[in-house]
């Protein structure tokens, strides 16, 4: 691993040092520059943090996405944190353009609002997932279920009387995320667990009864080490393993959440497993299916 010298620091650094001071204290106040001018907002909670991002809420009610510098020097976090907004904004249009959700991510510029440092540095702001939720939208956050507004063992994708094991009503559920996922995989986007989260959209509401939807939601997609590779034409080759490696860790995933939170494990659960690993089989195939009627046009 090649050294970051002082020589080869960029020219905002003291703008990133300076913010890592400022970013931990409550209600900082920032200034956001955009397209649509200068505005002015304040840091609240931390809404949760990775190996290289950082997310804030804002008192507007967006999310802040900004490095985390807890851990890394500050001059290898600046070095990359660029690269890292770019790809994160690029993807983030990529799936918008394919019809697949994510949190609509767009870059800005961020500088204090006070104190002596005049620079800035990039950042991206995102619909929150709290604001998703107020359009029925549920985020579930395959890597930190804390953050998630779908809730384990309280929520359920069926009604009161419904059979949870029906393939049927799994069919209905999830048909929305298999074309999304065809779509990730003929793109060839990363589909690990930080990527490809998942959002429950509520179709309509009656008094008695509720349907729902389940659709892929992207976003993490960056890594702090290896720059992403975008593929715009949609014609990658899919292998039946990354299908089905994507499914049984997405399905996996809902069922944790459906049936119990130890999920695949305990011996209540041998039943509802069954049932997964033959959904699996069977969506592998449909899966390939779309993704090459998808990246012929058809």
């Amino acid at each position: 691993m090649s050294v970051i010298t002082l020589k080869q620091k960029p020219d905002n650094y003291q703008t990133y040092k300076y913010l890592r001071k400022q970013i931990g204290k409550w209600n900082t106040e920032i200034l956001l520059h955009s397209h649509l001018g200068i505005q002015e907002d304040k840091l609240l909670q931390c809404l949760g943090s990775g190996g290289c991002k950082k997310a804030y809420q804002l008192e507007s009610e967006k999310a802040l996405l900004l490095p985390n510098m807890d851990s890394d020097p500050i001059e290898h976090v600046a070095s990359r944190w660029e690269r890292i907004v770019d790809e994160e904004v690029a993807v983030s249009k990529l799936l918008s353009r394919l019809g697949i959700l994510s949190p609509s991510s767009e870059r800005v510029e961020i500088s204090p609002k006070a104190g002596d440092c005049n620079g800035t540095i990039p950042a991206y702001v995102s619909t929150s997932f709290k604001s998703f939720s107020k359009s029925n939208i549920f985020i579930i956050d395959r890597k930190d279920h804390r953050s998630s507004t779908w809730n384990r063992n309280s929520d359920s994708f069926f009604n009161p009387g419904e059979d949870r094991l029906d393939k049927d009503q799994w069919d209905q559920l999830i048909d929305p995320m298999l074309n999304d996922l065809a779509k990730v995989l003929a793109h060839g986007l990363p589909t690990t667990i930080d990527s490809m989260n998942l959002a429950i959209v509520q179709k309509n509401t009656g008094e008695t009864s509720k349907s729902y939807q389940i659709r892929i939601f992207g976003f993490d997609f960056t890594s702090k080490c290896d720059p992403l590779s975008l593929q715009s034409t949609g014609n990658c080759e899919v292998k039946a393993s990354q299908v089905k490696g994507a499914l049984e860790g997405l399905l996996t995933t809902l069922f944790s959440y459906e049936f119990d939170w130890g999920f695949p494990r305990g011996k209540d659960n041998k039943e509802p497993l069954a049932f997964m690993q033959s959904l699996v089989e069977g969506y592998t195939h449909e899966v390939m299916v779309r993704a090459q009627q998808y990246s012929s046009g058809i």
